[in-house]
């Protein structure tokens, strides 16, 4: 039994699989696996169907990582804990910041409103109630730009 173990065959099966679980465990970590076993629909990641820059009032499809996120409500807009209502809005998450231009109600000239990576959705409810399947999932949102300013919610910068 010894006689077979110290074989020539035996320690190159044994080599053999020591690089194929070395190998597997490379593949397995966290940044390799996403990099090699990418998403099932490579529209997320090229970058030349993002928008580099994003016109208020402009037809645009945006793809992204959709999530819901919780922000306060009526009637003190400040915390959920001390009463205010909850509310849920959708945001999509695009893989690279795009820049944002506005048009000014003073006098309707064009200005830079900074970038961001994140979009918050203005949806029907029946869209809300309906589609909780797509959360959390890569989608291709179309519509229409708007860069209203909101005092009550804020997101920040990417």
């Amino acid at each position: 039994m010894v006689a077979f173990l110290s074989s020539d065959s035996w320690q190159g099966i044994g080599v053999i699989v020591s690089i194929i679980i070395v190998v597997m465990g490379i593949l397995l970590t966290p940044n390799i696996r996403r990099k090699v076993f990418r998403s099932k629909n490579s529209l997320f990641l090229e970058n030349s169907n993002v928008p580099k820059e994003l016109l208020e009032g402009q037809f645009t499809t945006l793809f992204g990582k959709e999530r819901e996120k919780v922000f306060f409500g009526p009637p003190n807009y400040e915390s959920i804990n001390n009463g205010d209502k909850p509310h849920f809005y959708w945001i999509l998450y695009v893989n690279s910041p795009i820049n944002l231009v506005g048009w000014s109600m003073e006098n309707g000239a064009l200005y830079e409103n900074g970038n961001s990576c994140m979009f918050q959705l203005n949806l029907m409810d029946a869209i809300y109630e309906n589609r909780l399947d797509i959360l959390g999932k890569y989608v291709k949102v179309d519509g229409i730009s708007s860069l209203d300013i909101q005092g009550i919610i804020k997101l920040k910068q990417c």
